[in-house]
């Protein structure tokens, strides 16, 4: 067994993580007793070594290549993608956001917001801020794919007013091929809480 001080080995272990990314407490523990590893951690936070991004995560800081004399730790997304990935939670972008980057509307959201199944909770880094709002299940369908991107659209959008040219577009800013917007838009059909968008589905199926 490594004789190795408990100093050096949560050092060894911080320096593993790239500077700017989030670190979880439970990833730093384990080298020594509870009451020495929280000793350590708050020594290398006074140190400078991490900083103390919120309950339960650290990060290393990072300098600007442009301003060496700034350092900044972490996004408050990056922040978000670590804590949901620590609780096993999804997290995914707003049906608002993905009007603005699916071109359905040309209006950037004014304020930082993710869905999640997960607690609302706000993530700030120094005058950064994100916030998380729980939604039902139903509305993360598709979270870990494309797909799922203009899914969340959809429930913004009126599909009686909606051209059925810009599905087709969306489909193109998701990267799809032809075939592959065929595959999707029938996949999109099959879902019962889009039944109203069948009509518009449809004449955008039937457009390709």
């Amino acid at each position: 067994m490594s004789r190795q001080p408990v100093r050096d080995k949560i050092l060894r272990r911080i320096l593993e993580f790239e500077p700017g990314q989030p670190i979880a407490y439970r990833k730093l523990k384990g080298y020594g007793s509870g009451s020495a590893t929280q000793k350590w951690l708050k020594h290398f936070c006074q140190a400078g070594t991490i900083t103390r991004a919120m309950t339960g995560f650290y990060v290393r800081p990072k300098s600007i290549a442009s301003l060496p004399s700034i350092t900044v730790t972490c996004e408050p997304a990056a922040l978000a993608e670590a804590w949901a990935k620590e609780k096993g939670y999804i997290l995914t972008t707003t049906d608002v956001e993905e009007l603005y980057r699916l071109r359905f509307q040309t209006q950037m959201p004014m304020h930082t917001r993710l869905w999640t199944n997960g607690p609302n909770k706000t993530f700030r880094i120094g005058n950064a801020a994100l916030s998380t709002r729980n939604v039902p299940s139903s509305k993360l369908l598709w979270h870990d794919i494309p797909l799922g991107r203009l899914f969340r659209a959809l429930q913004a959008l009126n599909p009686n007013t909606t051209n059925p040219e810009k599905l087709v577009r969306a489909f193109k800013l998701l990267g799809h091929s032809e075939s592959e917007t065929r595959i999707g838009l029938s996949t999109l059909l099959k879902e019962p809480s889009l039944a109203k968008w069948a009509p518009a589905l449809h004449e955008a199926k039937d457009s390709i």
